[in-house]
């Protein structure tokens, strides 16, 4: 997706692990994405100028997990999902 300008939003699939250095650098009009549980590694240019970039959705409980890993410019877009509700068994 990398210097894409027409995405404005995306959902990385669930077992997705990392994001590289070029994965959406550049893309101008981002301006939410939402992380799956588990990645294990987020390049820090991962979302070089991606300017409108306003927020980050993380799973429930990880915001500091993440902050490990995105840099620090980036933290204050974190936000945390609520937690998934598990159907109960009729």
């Amino acid at each position: 997706f990398q210097d894409c300008t027409a995405m404005k939003s995306i959902v990385l699939p669930k077992g997705m692990k990392r994001v590289d250095a070029v994965a959406f650098k550049g893309a101008i009009s981002l301006e939410t994405i939402t992380l799956p549980t588990g990645m294990t590694k987020i390049d820090s240019e991962a979302f070089y100028r991606c300017t409108a970039l306003k927020t980050i959705y993380v799973p429930a409980k990880k915001a500091d997990y993440y902050k490990q890993r995105l840099p620090e410019e980036l933290h204050q877009f974190i936000v945390e999902m609520e937690p998934e509700k598990k159907a109960k068994k009729k």
